[in-house]
């Protein structure tokens, strides 16, 4: 960007790895470019929350999907239970994720 001659970088939240640390921001700004950031922070944290939470704690992000009955007990079949309304971002959360352990 430096070289392209960006005049205006805007970002929505410093990596948090501390590889990284803010340096390529101190280095935009070095350069005398003008650099914004925390725009739209939140949604970038929650796009960002499982690389955020690995690089942080060195621990994994994890997501328990769990179909159960209005009295607590667990089924074999979740789509006896979940009509599609309920199912659909559970399935959607499934094509991101690393590992998937089913109980039934």
């Amino acid at each position: 960007m430096i070289a392209d001659g960006v005049k205006r970088v805007v970002i929505a939240c410093e990596d948090p790895n501390p590889l990284v640390a803010g340096r390529g921001v101190a280095m935009l700004r070095a350069a005398g470019i003008e650099v914004e950031t925390g725009i739209l922070r939140e949604r970038a944290l929650r796009l960002n929350e499982a690389f955020i939470k690995y690089i942080t704690t060195g621990r994994p992000f994890v997501t328990l999907k769990n179909a159960s009955t209005l009295d607590g007990r667990s089924v074999r079949e979740p789509a006896t239970v979940a009509g599609y309304r309920m199912r659909n971002p559970g399935h959607t959360s499934i094509r991101f994720a690393i590992a998937i352990k089913r109980s039934w």
